[in-house]
């Protein structure tokens, strides 16, 4: 199941933004789920009774550069799709166990290990971007802003960029949930 061109981000032109210079916010709740310094795996399981990823795709696009590309989903509904960038010495680096991923989360590896998370991101996608299109051809609506985060993870003098996109299910449930709260 091939979702993007594998150039994504980059080939989107996502115009990503550390949060306190981004004009236009999403909600309160949809903010502290884009913002929040901690692992996004662990906030994701303690939200519902099953966790899964389902791997789209892992690959080599260049020598020096592979590709993931995976849905994190929550009792069986997809909430974020991720796409990370990994250097070809990092797949191959004994401490970060990338190589034999499959559909565990990388974010266990990412916060349980020896990299060093960096600053995060946001971004919003609108529905003229080919990633806007993604929830609809899984049958989802589209009739709002996508919201994303990005991220960077560093192991010695390597890199890897994690971009986390929240499908519009997600963010219907995310603010429903804090509607309930208030």
């Amino acid at each position: 199941m091939y979702m993007t061109s594998q150039c994504f981000p980059n080939g989107e032109s996502i115009q990503w933004f550390s949060p306190d210079k981004c004009n236009n916010l999403p909600s309160v709740a949809m903010n502290q789920w884009l913002t929040d310094k901690g692992s996004l795996t662990t906030r994701l399981r303690n939200c519902c009774q099953h966790f899964e990823v389902k791997l789209i795709t892992h690959s080599q696009l260049s020598p020096a550069l592979w590709v993931r590309e995976v849905l994190l989903c929550l009792d069986g509904i997809p909430w974020v799709f991720a796409h990370t960038h990994i250097p070809d010495a990092l797949m191959h680096h004994p401490s970060a166990q990338l190589a034999s991923l499959g559909n565990r989360p990388l974010g266990e590896q990412l916060f349980a290990g020896d990299f060093i998370a960096g600053n995060i991101e946001i971004a919003s996608v609108n529905g003229r971007k080919a990633l806007a299109r993604l929830p609809m051809a899984m049958t989802m609506s589209n009739d709002d802003l996508l919201w994303g985060r990005r991220r960077y993870f560093h192991l010695g003098d390597d890199t890897l960029i994690v971009s986390e996109i929240f499908l519009p299910k997600a963010r219907a449930i995310i603010e429903a949930a804090a509607q309930r709260k208030s």
